[in-house]
């Protein structure tokens, strides 16, 4: 999904590009918080390994009510 949506923004002429999402709700599909985020990066990570003129960053949006655990998943900046 990654993927497409740079694919997308990439065809439209965006070279910086911010994506923003929750992790939590991609748990409801069987991933953890950690997995979640490293297919998040993964994805971005292949798309510019192909397209180096994309400037693009991950936003988590980490929701209050799951507690202060979900701050430790979040990966360095890379």
């Amino acid at each position: 999904m990654t993927i497409a949506v740079l694919g997308e923004a990439w065809a439209a002429g965006v070279r910086l590009l911010e994506l923003r999402y929750a992790p939590i709700i991609h748990t409801y599909a069987g991933l953890t918080l950690r997995q979640s985020v490293r297919a998040v990066l993964a994805g971005m990570n292949a798309f510019r390994a192909d397209h180096p003129d994309l400037e693009c960053g991950l936003v988590i949006i980490a929701m209050r009510q799951h507690g202060p655990h979900i701050a430790k998943i979040l990966p360095a900046r890379r």
